[in-house]
């Protein structure tokens, strides 16, 4: 994956955020920060790129573009997984204002070790 676009660049917009459906599209004018679709009025006009994060800001335009479908399903299996995470976060938050004792099977050392995990020390 290149570290930047340029013009000419052939890059996937896809609008599906739950399978891959994209649109080819092509990469025209670039500046520093943004760079328009190639030819502007194929896609939205005043549509721009970050060329950064490659996400799309525009009036009616919204998405984000991706060098290919790996790039895209690397992305969304990391949303899922971050997803997921705050999920089971959000179930132990839950249960846990609802026990008052500290489960017999947690030892000392495991809720260390969980403290150093969330803190960032392990």
């Amino acid at each position: 994956m290149p570290d930047r676009i340029k013009p000419g660049d052939r890059l996937f917009w896809n609008l599906n955020l739950i399978e891959w459906n994209p649109v080819e599209v092509t990469i025209g004018k670039v500046s520093r920060k943004w760079a328009e679709f190639d030819p502007p009025e194929k896609y939205q006009r005043g549509a721009r790129i970050n060329v950064q994060t490659l996400e799309l800001d525009g009036r009616y335009v919204y998405g984000k573009l991706y060098w290919s479908q790996d790039d895209w399903q690397r992305q969304r299996d990391d949303e899922q997984a971050q997803m997921q995470a705050q999920e089971a976060w959000d179930e132990l938050r839950s249960r846990m204002s609802y026990t008052r004792q500290c489960p017999k099977v947690l030892t000392a050392a495991y809720i260390r070790d969980v403290f150093k995990v969330m803190l960032g020390d392990a």
